[in-house]
């Protein structure tokens, strides 16, 4: 069963415009991964300091390679700094 994946990063304030650079990288290597569907960084015209992923992923197991994987673990320790918050939602389709 597919497993959709939104992701709303918060920024340290002004710091949004530093993780883009960072969340491109992140978004054309996982679009070469087994399994991931789809993997779409969002601006929020609301929230100037966020930026919300919506990922879609063949199965819990293609979303826990990527979560292993070397680029997304780059990605975490060099975005760290640059964010206030991370909420990550799982949802599965009815």
């Amino acid at each position: 069963m597919s497993i959709t994946v939104i992701a709303t990063l918060g920024c340290q304030p002004g710091q949004r415009t530093a993780l883009l650079p960072l969340l491109d990288a992140l978004r054309q290597a996982t679009l070469q991964e087994p399994g991931c569907l789809q993997y779409v960084p969002n601006l929020d015209p609301t929230a100037p300091d966020c930026v919300v992923m919506v990922e879609a992923w063949q199965d819990q197991a293609a979303l826990d390679a990527h979560i292993a994987s070397t680029h997304f673990q780059q990605f975490r320790e060099q975005a760290a700094p640059l964010l206030a918050s991370l909420d990550i939602r799982l949802l599965q389709p009815l």
